[in-house]
């Protein structure tokens, strides 16, 4: 049984990808919503997850 929350791989995955897909691929907060079945507010929240992961880890998207 999987963990709910923000304390496991797919939330700091789903918060990484937000970040990627909203700053550096120009992604909209609706749109990921409506991908990932979450709230615009969730979507922000995961975007500040994402960069603080990315930041943490020195993660960059190829270009």
């Amino acid at each position: 049984m999987s963990k709910k929350g923000r304390a496991n791989g797919l939330s700091s995955a789903k918060g990484l990808i937000c970040y990627l897909g909203y700053y550096q691929l120009g992604i909209n907060g609706k749109e990921l919503a409506r991908y990932f079945g979450i709230s615009r507010p969730s979507v922000s929240q995961a975007i500040k997850r994402g960069e603080k992961f990315a930041k943490e880890n020195d993660v960059k998207l190829l270009s």
